[in-house]
């Protein structure tokens, strides 16, 4: 079998490797460089939506502002019915902002529950191609990784995304990655497929 002498791409280190399609020297780097791109965009994920939630909340203030005005000045209504409108306005507007939230939550919610059913779906295989139980890896951290950051703070899967699913994945990766055949079955130990089900049960 061809050995294939690579450079890490994390800390540049030469290694060598049966697997052509390896990217880094060990476990640890992998994870460095995992760490990093996910850091890299969280940062960006956390500034974006923060500065359009301010521009889109200062459009809508002057919005406000200008009707306000512009009532007043027509002397149509009365101060007390001015208000009424403008309670009822900003009520509707609060509604719309809490519909947005809660279509995010349902979309990361779904995606969350495909992922865990394609994991189960890989660990009834006798035998499953190494390449496509690192490619659903990736799809789950493109899937879930950075989006989960753009949700509310208390999204109730945060804590297990991060502190459970991508550690798993972390280390399934390490050790297909270590694998020298091109096929393996992908087990699932007992309690990680428990703690699955949990999840799954309770986003129904």
């Amino acid at each position: 079998m061809k050995v294939h002498t690579k450079q890490c791409e994390y800390c540049a280190k030469e290694f060598q490797t049966l697997r052509s399609d390896t990217k880094f020297c060990s476990g640890a780097c992998k994870q460095g460089a995992y760490n990093q791109r996910v850091s890299f965009e969280i940062l960006k994920a956390k500034e974006q939506p923060l500065q359009m939630k301010k521009e889109r909340e200062e459009r809508l203030d002057a919005i406000i502002n200008s009707i306000d005005a512009k009532i007043i000045q027509s002397q149509a209504v009365s101060p007390s019915l001015i208000e009424t409108m403008r309670s009822d306005f900003e009520k509707t507007l609060n509604q719309l902002r809490q519909d947005a939230e809660d279509m995010k939550v349902n979309d990361a919610n779904q995606r969350l529950k495909e992922c865990l059913k394609q994991i189960f779906e890989y660990s009834e295989y006798e035998e499953i191609s190494c390449r496509k139980i690192l490619s659903l890896f990736e799809k789950i951290e493109r899937q879930l990784g950075t989006r989960i950051y753009s949700l509310p703070d208390n999204y109730k899967f945060s804590s297990f995304i991060n502190n459970t699913l991508f550690p798993c994945i972390a280390i399934w990766e390490n050790e297909v990655n270590s694998y020298e055949e091109r096929t393996t079955r992908f087990d699932l130990p007992k309690l990680v497929a428990a703690k699955f089900r949990d999840i799954l049960m309770e986003i129904g």
